[in-house]
Parts: structure tokens; C-alpha cells; sequence
């Protein structure tokens, strides 16, 4: 494990204890997001680690797709930088229906059994699965359902993610299938030889791939995910709507523009990959 891993997961760990005490003293009362920011309070916005849509930089400071083009849209409404709470990718849904935060930025995609639960902005990216394999299975494991028929073969996902979704819907469980709670995980997997396959959109896996941590992998356009386009978006609760309305209007004039994709080029978002 890499001494600059080692000190971004210290800082998560840090960071969160902070968080998690601010907003317990913070919150003596259930009123909503759009009352606090009222009160002049932050807002408390959970991500999960899963670069290049949310991680801490070498600084400690949260960053990514989903954290810089909230700051944008944020600071267009004028309201200010808000409290950053580390939630396994898994709970946040839970932890934003607890009131515990009070938007999802995290790169999580628009699904129909989430839209049940939570509200969605519109997409601010548009994302396609893929998987990570080791050189010597490049051309056998060429998607999702070809590693599900193998018998020996074993695949790594995000805990909570559309992709354990389809890995389950393929048939797939454990010890089959891997789950763990944040993407470097899931391709470490792979470089450890626990798994044959990690599924993760393909800016993850683009992202990681070009880590030191995962040199030599190789990037799939997995076949059964190559037409099935991710959205990946914020969230709120349903009682806060207004507010997702006006960040929702924000992000209509302002995806797609040169300072949106100036914001999200550093994560590995082509200039040729679809925009909302």
C-alpha cells in the first residue's frame, strides 16, 4: 500500500470524525436543507471514494467530478462551501434519508429503484460500464455475463453499485462475487489475483488504470454494457425539492459549457464522451 494512499485514507478517517461531530452539534433541530442554508448554516454533502467522481486530493481536500461541479453550481446560488461527511458508498442513501447529510455528491447513478427513494438532479455525466482485467484474460473475459459463466471465475464490485446490481441479476454471489466498499479496492483485487474482474464505469476505470496501483491492467468496453449509458447525479430527499430545483437550473446552463468541462478534465472526462 502506497504512503500517499495510506495518508488520503488518515485524512478520510480524520475528516469524517470532524464532520461527524459538527453535524451532531449542529443539528438540534429536523428542519430541512433549505432552512438551514437560510439560517446561514452549511449544507452537509456525503461522498463516497470512487475516483474520479469523488476522492481526497494529496491536501486532504475533497475533490472529483461530483464535489467540483457542486462547488461550481454552489457558488452560482451563492451559498457557501459546505461540510464534507465520508460515507461508505453503500449507506448513503440511508445516512441522507437519516438527515445526516443533506446531498448526495458521489457519482451515484440515477436508477428507478433509487428515484423511489431519493431525488435526483438531471445527470451531470453520462458514463458506460466497463471492466479491469489482468493482460491474460483480455480476450476472454470480454463482459460481464462471460465472467459469470465461468465457473472459476471471480468478479469484484462497489458495494451498492448498478453493477453488483447486474452481477446478482446474472446469477452471481458470493464467493463468485466480490464486494467491497470503495473503487481502489475493487481493482486491487484484480492486481492481487482475488478477483479476475473488477466492473466500474469506464471513467473509474480509465482513472485507475493510470494509477500506479494498477499498471498493466487492462481497460474493457465490456460488451453487455457498451449501449447502456450511466447518469450519474446529485441527490436529495423529496422534502427538499427547491433546492434540487434551483441546483437543477443551475446545471442546465451550466453543463456542457467551457467551464464545466474545464472543472471536470483533470478526472479523465474526455472531450469526445457524451455530455447531459
Amino acid at each position: 500500500m502506497q504512503a500517499s494512499y495510506r495518508l488520503a485514507m488518515a485524512l478520510v478517517v480524520a475528516g469524517t470524525v470532524l464532520s461527524v461531530w459538527i453535524v451532531l452539534t449542529m443539528r438540534g433541530t429536523q428542519d430541512g436543507a433549505e432552512h438551514r442554508i437560510a439560517a446561514g448554516r452549511p449544507l452537509v454533502v456525503g461522498y463516497a471514494i470512487e475516483a474520479p467522481f469523488a476522492f481526497l486530493d494529496d491536501s486532504g481536500r475533497v475533490t472529483g467530478e461530483a464535489p467540483e461541479v457542486l462547488r461550481d453550481v454552489l457558488h452560482d446560488l451563492q451559498i457557501g462551501e459546505p461540510i464534507w461527511l465520508h460515507v461508505e458508498f453503500g449507506d448513503l442513501i440511508h445516512e441522507l434519508l437519516s438527515r445526516r447529510i443533506d446531498v448526495i455528491a458521489a457519482g451515484m447513478y440515477i436508477t428507478p429503484e433509487r428515484s423511489r427513494k431519493i431525488l435526483f438532479t438531471r445527470p451531470t455525466a453520462l458514463v458506460r460500464g466497463a471492466l479491469l482485467v489482468r493482460p491474460e484474460y483480455a480476450e476472454t473475459y470480454t463482459s460481464m455475463a462471460a465472467i459469470a459463466h465461468n465457473n472459476e471465475a471471480r468478479l469484484a464490485v462497489l458495494a451498492g453499485s448498478v453493477e453488483y446490481a447486474a452481477a446478482r441479476a446474472l446469477g452471481m454471489k458470493p464467493p463468485k462475487l466480490l464486494v467491497f466498499p470503495d473503487a481502489r479496492s475493487v481493482a486491487a483485487a484484480v492486481m492481487q489475483k482475488s478477483a479476475d474482474g473488477a466492473s466500474l464505469s469506464d471513467v473509474s476505470l480509465r482513472y485507475l488504470q493510470a494509477q500506479a496501483c494498477c499498471h498493466g491492467l487492462v481497460l474493457i468496453e465490456a460488451a453487455d454494457s457498451a449501449n447502456m449509458i450511466d447518469r450519474p447525479a446529485f441527490a436529495f430527499r423529496f422534502e427538499d425539492q427547491a433546492l434540487r430545483d434551483a441546483i437543477d437550473a443551475k446545471l442546465a446552463a451550466y453543463l456542457g459549457s467551457p467551464r464545466h468541462r474545464a472543472t471536470v478534465a483533470p478526472f479523465g472526462f474526455l472531450p469526445e464522451q457524451p455530455t447531459p
